[in-house]
């Protein structure tokens, strides 16, 4: 089983406060068509079981995404879609979308209510958009499988606000639960919505005291957010949790692939390369287990950090 990484688009309808679009030397209008999508399978071909991640930009705006899923399904692939969920609002789309075989959808919260989360996006209407696409989503789960992810990311525009947004996410029906911290980004860093070591403890801990008993069995993930700034108590919670969750996770991929696109060609990042641990907050000896762009799902390591004391700094 293998994993692809594919930004599609680096074109969006919204303007975040931490875009994370402009990172590298991207084309914002380029999108990638169905054939040049097709290409990327040529070096290492889709085969059943591989998962293909979906990205962007804002990958709904990407004139043959419908199609790419369609040949992802075709092969026996699951595509896991990251999007803002705005265009979803629309039922007809959604529904194309669901069709054509998406396993997971990521959807983000900004904010708890429609001046919270607009204020990050800067569009208004964005926040409604989202409700409907969720409200559209749960309706087509009735006949069609598929996990829904909602995802809080944290910055310094709603670090106050993540207990909201919390109650505002439970008020719909989701598998996947995720708290992610933001890609230190050109236009994070102008906006000033990096935070800082101490405003993530603060911030992440408060959070985590309040909604441990009101998770439930939905899965829940930190996703580069340095597990060492967790207390002990949430250090505890958390890798109890994810321990349990990954004796019977299916196994994970054995290669992961990323591809993004220029003026002029796809560019391909050798196998693993996506996996390399870098801290981007300090040198510390417990990076790996919060590799900025995924956390390291095996349980082995989750073991060892419990039982070294010295991972909780706080």
């Amino acid at each position: 089983m293998n994993e692809f990484n594919v930004n599609v688009c680096y074109t969006c309808n919204s303007n975040c406060v931490f875009c994370a679009a402009n990172c590298g030397n991207v084309p914002s209008g380029r999108k990638l068509s169905l054939n040049e999508y097709k290409q990327l399978f040529s070096f290492q071909p889709l085969r059943q079981g591989d998962i293909v991640v979906i990205n962007g930009g804002e990958p709904t705006l990407c004139d043959d995404l419908i199609e790419m899923i369609k040949y992802n399904t075709s092969h026996g692939a699951q595509t896991i879609l990251f999007t803002n969920g705005r265009k979803l609002s629309n039922s007809s789309y959604c529904e194309l979308l669901i069709r054509a075989g998406v396993s997971r959808l990521t959807i983000p919260f900004y904010g708890y209510n429609a001046a919270t989360h607009d204020a990050v996006t800067k569009s208004t209407g964005s926040f409604t958009q989202l409700e409907q696409a969720l409200t559209n989503l749960e309706f087509f789960r009735e006949e069609h499988s598929f996990e829904i992810e909602l995802k809080i990311l944290l910055c310094r525009s709603n670090m106050t606000q993540l207990l909201g947004i919390f109650n505002a996410v439970c008020d719909h029906n989701f598998d996947r639960m995720q708290v992610s911290g933001i890609i230190p980004s050109k236009t994070a860093q102008e906006n000033n919505e990096i935070l800082t070591r101490d405003e993530t403890f603060t911030a992440v801990n408060g959070f985590l005291d309040a909604i441990w008993s009101r998770i439930g069995k939905s899965r829940f993930d930190l996703m580069g957010i340095p597990l060492c700034l967790l207390t002990k108590k949430n250090l505890l919670m958390y890798i109890n949790m994810k321990s349990f969750e990954l004796m019977k996770s299916p196994a994970m991929p054995n290669s992961f692939y990323s591809y993004e696109i220029s003026n002029e060609k796809l560019h391909f990042t050798e196998p693993d390369a996506s996996r390399r641990t870098v801290c981007r907050n300090f040198n510390c000896s417990y990076q790996r287990f919060c590799n900025m762009q995924t956390l390291v799902n095996d349980l082995w390591y989750f073991q060892k950090l419990i039982t070294n004391e010295g991972a909780c700094k706080k």
